[in-house]
């Protein structure tokens, strides 16, 4: 599993590394329930991770827990002050999580047509063969947090004042070209740094 860690968001909320992962852990060990029935994966459901990384690496504390819970970002569905009886919040997940909503924001700016040269037709970038609903949860699905959707409206916004994006927004999407655009994108921008890492647990 990897998370996407916001240092802007744990220095802005005071948070710890683990209280942010419990958090996020917890978010997507709900979006594994389907119909009432957590689905297995090959290692495992997102809680059954938690619960070996508090067991090898570091425990979190249940003061650490109770602080989540006096803040809005968790609340307790049990008796016991334990993973399997808490629940993220919206407070977390609207601050964090990217929306299928924002998908909007991303096609406001993608460019509307490409041209094939003088004399020659058009084309739409924007048309879907999906529901927009469809294609704007697929969006959610691999580009999971609001600050990984600035920063891929950053590389479009780049992209489409270069006339480097020739492929429609369906595609562009279900084949991730901002992560080919991003070394572009970094080359022009050298002095830029970034304060989001990956972590794989």
């Amino acid at each position: 599993m990897i998370i996407e860690v916001d240092f802007d968001f744990l220095v802005k909320h005071k948070m710890s590394i683990e209280q942010y992962m419990l958090c996020y852990v917890l978010h997507m060990d709900k979006q594994s329930i389907k119909n009432g029935e957590r689905q297995e994966r090959k290692s495992g459901s997102p809680v059954a991770i938690i619960y070996k990384y508090t067991e090898n690496v570091a425990p979190i504390s249940p003061r650490g827990m109770k602080d989540l819970i006096d803040r809005g970002y968790l609340e307790k569905t049990g008796p016991k002050l334990v993973p399997d009886m808490l629940e993220v919040t919206n407070k977390f997940k609207q601050e964090v999580f990217n929306h299928w909503t924002n998908f909007q924001q991303l096609f406001d700016i993608y460019p509307d047509r490409i041209s094939f040269g003088p004399g020659k037709h058009s084309a739409s970038l924007k048309s879907l063969d999906r529901p927009q609903e469809e294609v704007a949860e697929s969006y959610t699905k691999v580009v999971r947090t609001n600050k990984k959707h600035k920063e891929v409206l950053k590389i479009v916004q780049w992209a489409k004042e270069k006339n480097l994006i020739r492929k429609g927004i369906q595609k562009f999407i279900y084949s991730r070209d901002w992560d080919i655009l991003k070394e572009k994108y970094e080359v022009d921008f050298t002095d830029d740094t970034t304060d989001s890492y990956e972590v794989f647990i």
